[in-house]
């Protein structure tokens, strides 16, 4: 069943079929992760959907088709791979979505620092604050702050708490996390 449902994935127009092919892959879990892999790379123009069906099994046999995807030329599957790769979260697989911050184009980049703050990665202070110049990049890269376990980052969140309301959001929370690391830190 899961084969002829890879091929209405990969080769159907009607956005229907494929969107129910898509919630048959995610009910099926794990067991449609062989399937799915075959099918990208067979997929041509309809890796995307095959991709989103793979991202919403969450399953290490993908990882190392996904960290491949990082470098394919569309930035819609770079990005769609950013964000299956953030949802695996192992060591490798954050290891590879930071190699690819100074790379990515921007709305990449931004699924990246999404990504990485949904890991409560660690980005040095110099880099995010490069980052947050970006306006669409300023809070996301602004909440990696709190991960960072460097009390370099408290001055620039404090200066942040003059800025809009989105801004002050994203580096009050940051704040607040980096005083529970800094806290835990010194019961250790």
């Amino acid at each position: 069943v899961l084969r002829q449902l890879l091929d209405v994935l990969v080769s159907d127009e009607n956005v229907g079929r494929r969107n129910a092919a898509v919630e048959v892959f995610w009910a099926a879990g794990p067991d449609s992760v062989p399937i799915l892999l075959v099918g990208l790379e067979q997929a041509g123009k309809a890796k995307k959907f095959v991709l989103d069906a793979l991202t919403a099994v969450v399953d290490e046999r993908a990882e190392s088709a996904l960290i491949g995807c990082l470098s394919d030329p569309d930035e819609n599957i770079r990005t769609c791979a950013v964000e299956a790769l953030g949802s695996l979260g192992t060591e490798s697989a954050l290891a590879a979505l930071m190699s690819r911050i100074e790379d990515a184009q921007l709305l990449e980049r931004l699924a990246l620092l999404e990504s990485l703050g949904k890991n409560e990665s660690k980005l040095p202070v110099s880099q995010l604050l490069e980052l947050a110049k970006e306006p669409i990049l300023r809070r996301a890269a602004i909440l990696l702050f709190g991960f960072s376990q460097d009390l370099a980052a408290a001055e620039h969140l404090v200066e942040m708490l003059n800025e809009g309301k989105v801004v002050r959001e994203a580096a009050a929370v940051a704040a607040l996390q980096l005083h529970a690391a800094q806290g835990k830190a010194g019961r250790r």
